[in-house]
């Protein structure tokens, strides 16, 4: 896709593969330049997701990152102008 010239900006990334090293490129954040990136990731995983080297990339690109092993589900609404976050914890998380 950025061989090709694709226009992949985005305001919101659901990040590949659970974070894993080569799920996310600093190329790829570079051109999607998302204000907001989910990583789906279990809690203690026997894989290391995500890697490291991804979390490092987001840290410095200004993207507001939430992953479900530490912030637990989410969801982003948007109405095609703005866009609101909502998650929860198993500690904030509704009762039944």
């Amino acid at each position: 896709m950025l061989a090709r010239g694709d226009a992949l900006r985005a305001d919101f990334l659901k990040v590949g593969h659970h974070g894993s090293k080569t799920s996310t490129t600093p190329d790829f954040l570079a051109a999607v330049s998302p204000a907001i990136a989910v990583i789906s990731v279990g809690a203690e995983n026997p894989y290391g997701h995500p890697n490291q080297s991804v979390l490092d990339e987001f840290r410095g690109s200004g993207t507001r990152l939430l992953r479900t092993d530490r912030d637990g589900a989410s969801s982003i609404l948007t109405d095609g102008h703005t866009m609101t976050v909502h998650w929860f914890t198993q500690e904030t998380a509704p009762r039944q």
